[in-house]
C-alpha cells in the first residue's frame, strides 16, 4: 500500500506541471490573440449591443475608427478606434479647481469611512474601492484629456469596453490556482472555457445596460452602475466559477476514492 501511495506521489507533481503548462499554453495564446485580434472579439460584442440598443431605443451613431495595435502598446490620451458608438449625452467637465477641491474632498470622506469603528470592513473597503475609482476618473478627464472646462456631447464606446483585461485576468486565476491542484484536465478546462463565454455575455448585457440607464437617467445612476454593477459583478462570478471548478474537482476525487 505504500508503494502505491509512494507511486501515485511521484506522478502527482508531473501531472500537475503539465495541467499548468497547458494552462499557461492557452494563458500565451489567448494574449496573443487579444493583443492582435482583440478587434475581432469587438465586432461580435458591437453587433449584439446595438441590437440591444435599438430593442432599449437609444439613439447611437455606429463608424469605424482607423483600429489600432496593441502591440505598440496602449496610448495615454484616449481615441476612438475599429467599430465605435457615439451616444448622444450632455456632460461638463470639472475645472481645474473643481477637481483639486472634488479630491481633497473624496479623500477626506475615505479618511473618515476607514476611522469610524461602526462601519463594517466590507463596507468599508466598498467605500475605498469607489473612492479610489471616482478619484482616478476626476483627475483623469480634468488633468490628462484636453484641459477643461470642456463639455462632451457624446460618449464613445469601443474595443477598450469589451473586457478583454478579465478575460486575460480569469484565464491567470485559473492558470495559478486551479490547474495545479490533483482532477482531470477536461474540468479545468471546462469551468475555465464556462467562466469566458459567460464574461463575455456579461459583457455585452453590461454595456447594454449602463448606455441606457446613461441615455435615459442620467449620469449618477450611470456611474452607479458603471462602477458598482460592472467590477464588483465581475468579482463575484469570478470568485462563483473559480468555487464551482474547485466544488467539481473535489468532488471527482471523493467518488475516486469511493467516500
Amino acid at each position: 500500500m505504500r508503494r502505491i501511495l509512494l507511486h501515485r506521489g511521484m506522478w502527482a507533481m508531473p501531472r500537475n506541471l503539465y495541467h499548468m503548462t497547458l494552462g499557461g499554453i492557452w494563458l500565451a495564446a489567448l494574449s496573443i490573440f487579444l493583443v492582435f485580434r482583440i478587434s475581432s472579439l469587438w465586432s461580435f460584442q458591437a453587433a449584439m449591443i446595438e441590437k440591444l440598443l435599438v430593442f432599449a431605443k437609444v439613439p447611437y451613431r455606429l463608424f469605424i475608427s482607423p483600429p489600432i495595435e496593441l502591440s505598440r502598446g496602449i496610448p495615454v490620451y484616449y481615441r476612438p478606434s475599429g467599430k465605435t458608438f457615439a451616444i448622444p449625452i450632455e456632460y461638463n467637465a470639472l475645472t481645474q479647481t473643481q477637481a483639486a477641491i472634488a479630491f481633497l474632498l473624496l479623500v477626506i470622506l475615505g479618511f473618515l469611512a476607514y476611522r469610524l469603528q461602526k462601519i463594517p470592513l466590507p463596507i468599508k473597503v466598498s467605500i475605498l474601492f469607489v473612492l479610489v475609482l471616482v478619484i482616478s476618473t476626476i483627475a483623469y478627464t480634468s488633468f490628462i484629456t484636453p484641459v477643461p472646462p470642456h463639455t462632451v456631447n457624446k460618449l464613445s464606446v469601443d474595443w477598450q469596453y469589451s473586457g478583454a483585461v478579465v478575460l486575460f485576468l480569469i484565464s491567470s486565476i485559473f492558470l495559478f490556482s486551479v490547474f495545479p491542484l490533483k482532477g482531470p484536465l477536461w474540468i479545468k478546462f471546462s469551468w475555465l472555457f464556462a467562466a469566458l463565454i459567460y464574461s463575455i455575455i456579461w459583457n455585452i448585457v453590461r454595456i447594454s445596460v449602463v448606455l441606457s440607464t446613461l441615455y435615459h437617467l442620467g449620469s449618477i445612476p450611470f456611474l452607479i452602475l458603471h462602477y458598482l454593477a460592472g467590477i464588483y459583478i465581475d468579482f463575484i462570478y469570478i470568485i462563483a466559477f473559480y468555487s464551482l471548478s474547485l466544488a467539481h474537482l473535489a468532488r471527482h476525487e471523493v467518488s475516486e476514492v469511493g467516500w
